[in-house]
């Protein structure tokens, strides 16, 4: 049906205003666009914002990781008694201290004192009946020298003696074994430390060999014998850390490395000794003992830390004022484009290098962000560069 001629004319004068709007509409809400216009689109007696800004830098970024675990001493042991019995007493508990000598458990020292009464017996009747056989067989030698006793007589006297002779050596032999055994019935202690684990209690019987205390050295205590070398190797403490496969290569044999004990304030070195393989249950994280020397304060059990620097790549450098809500969920920049529009850029912290920020996120080179004025800009303004800061 023919428009007529009255909504002609309000359709010619509606259709320009409303594609006007629609270009408006685009420019203003196009995604991405800047947060302020063109210079070009400043009216008649607006002003540009004045901005600091700065050029951004390539560089890296310093991170710091920490590995724990529990300090634990360099040497270690258990205590066991050489033969069976009851254990009579232990007068040591869990991480009760202890000097190098100290008796630390006893057994029931009665069998032995019964065994050595014996075998002392034996040997005193041993003794007396081979005086009198050593006598006679030289009685019969210088009778078998005059001829009035046969040569057998006296050879039967010879190994009568020797036997008495050899009885009385083997005796002998006992009773040094059951008074060594008598005295093994006290458990003293190889070094100076403390009590890690009681693994036997007064009363029960024991097997021989069967674990009754499990011991620390104390740190400061080289091990007895040995080079010099195995000594310091002894004498301090270790810990064992679980390091991905991507930091291994951080951490070689031999390696100094800094250790942390964050409860009791101290900083040692540490030397790595040796690397592991994986275990089974955790196949990613790989063992790495490490040395750490004596030091007053220290005492195994204390929880420990490594701390690396790892260098990250693919950094930009910026002024830290730059960065806006540096401690929220999502830090940002503002980039100033080459039209005086701003952009906000998401970005993730890093680490100071010297006078600059580590940050990462979608920058270029030649990126300029700003460093002042972005607190009060308001949506529509126009920003103007009027200082520069050096970069570092």
């Amino acid at each position: 049906m023919p428009i007529k001629a009255p909504y002609r004319r309000l359709l010619g004068g509606l259709l320009p205003a409303f594609l006007l709007f629609l270009l408006v509409a685009v420019l203003v809400f196009k995604p991405g666009a800047p947060l302020s216009p063109p210079s070009a689109t400043l009216s008649p007696g607006q002003q540009p914002q004045p901005v600091k800004v700065a050029e951004v830098e390539a560089g890296s970024s310093i991170r710091e990781l920490r590995l724990s675990g529990l300090l634990r001493a360099a040497q270690t042991t258990e205590l066991a008694f050489e033969g069976g019995g009851r254990l009579l007493a232990r007068p040591v508990k869990v991480g009760d201290g202890f000097a190098a000598g100290q008796v630390l458990a006893t057994l029931d020292p009665e069998p032995w004192q019964n065994t050595v009464a014996a075998a002392q017996a034996r040997l005193e009747e041993l003794e007396v009946r081979w005086r009198q056989a050593d006598n006679e067989r030289r009685r019969l030698a210088r009778l078998a020298e005059a001829g009035a006793v046969s040569q057998d007589e006296f050879e039967r006297a010879e190994s009568a003696a020797a036997a008495l002779k050899a009885a009385r050596r083997t005796v002998a032999e006992e009773l040094r074994e059951a008074s060594r055994m008598l005295a093994a019935t006290e458990l003293a202690a190889p070094f100076a430390g403390s009590v890690a684990e009681v693994l036997a209690e007064p009363g029960e019987y024991l097997a021989a060999g069967r674990p009754v205390l499990r011991l620390n050295a104390d740190g400061a205590t080289a091990a007895r014998g040995g080079d010099d070398r195995e000594k310091r190797r002894l004498a301090g403490f270790e810990l064992m850390v679980e390091v991905p496969e991507s930091l291994l290569s951080l951490l070689p044999p031999a390696q100094s490395v800094a250790v942390a004990l964050p409860r009791a304030g101290l900083e040692l070195p540490g030397t790595v000794r040796s690397v592991a393989d994986a275990s089974p249950l955790a196949p990613s994280l790989f063992p790495v003992l490490v040395e750490i020397p004596a030091a007053p304060g220290l005492r195994p059990g204390q929880l420990a830390e490594i701390r690396l620097q790892v260098e990250e790549q693919g950094a930009w450098l910026v002024p830290p004022a730059a960065v806006i809500n540096p401690g929220g969920d999502r830090p940002a920049l503002m980039r100033l484009g080459p039209d005086g529009g701003v952009e906000r850029v998401t970005v993730k912290l890093g680490s100071l290098t010297g006078e600059r920020l580590a940050v990462f996120g979608p920058l270029r080179p030649g990126d300029r962000v700003l460093v002042s004025g972005f607190s009060t800009l308001a949506a529509g303004a126009v920003v103007e560069a009027i200082a520069e800061e050096p970069g570092p």
